[in-house]
């Protein structure tokens, strides 16, 4: 199962991963947390898994059809506000880039997908200061974190049972 995950996507970790950024640096630059949009390697993580299985089967009282459910809308809504986030940052429309990461951070909220909601979070925040500096890079970060939890995603729906 592993194996089919791409190369990156052990780096990005889930449920713990407390060391993906919440905050910009630029905005605390006290916080050890916060994302120096200049540092663009991906963070390292203490688990592997991009969200937390058991709280999410937990949420749904163990009903693997529903999460089935959940999890194939989330991998159909998925590509299209990463576009909206991508074409707000193209079109340097920080509002549309705050209420597009904020529809995207929800999305992975609902499924305890840590890595993912912090970097979404973090580019909300860019979009509400204003200032798209550094957008691209926690956009990167962003990309590898959706690119594993779709991935883990996937294997679950390939899984019987």
């Amino acid at each position: 199962m592993e194996q089919n995950r791409p190369k990156h996507c052990s780096e990005i970790g889930g449920g713990g991963a407390a060391n993906l950024p919440i905050l910009l640096a630029a905005d605390n630059p006290t916080n050890p947390n916060a994302f120096d949009s200049r540092d663009t390697s991906p963070p390292i993580c203490a688990e592997n898994d991009p969200f937390d299985f058991d709280e999410v089967l937990g949420r749904v009282e163990g009903d693997r059809l529903l999460l089935n459910e959940i999890i194939q809308m989330f991998l159909e809504d998925c590509p299209m506000l990463m576009a909206d986030i991508r074409a707000s940052l193209r079109d340097q429309h920080a509002g549309r880039l705050k209420l597009a990461a904020h529809s995207l951070r929800g999305a992975v909220g609902n499924l305890s997908a840590a890595a993912s909601e912090r970097a979404a979070q973090s580019l909300e925040m860019i979009g509400r200061s204003g200032d798209l500096t550094g957008a691209d890079d926690v956009l990167a970060v962003l990309d590898i974190a959706v690119e594993c939890l779709e991935s883990r995603l996937r294997e679950i729906l390939a899984t019987p049972g």
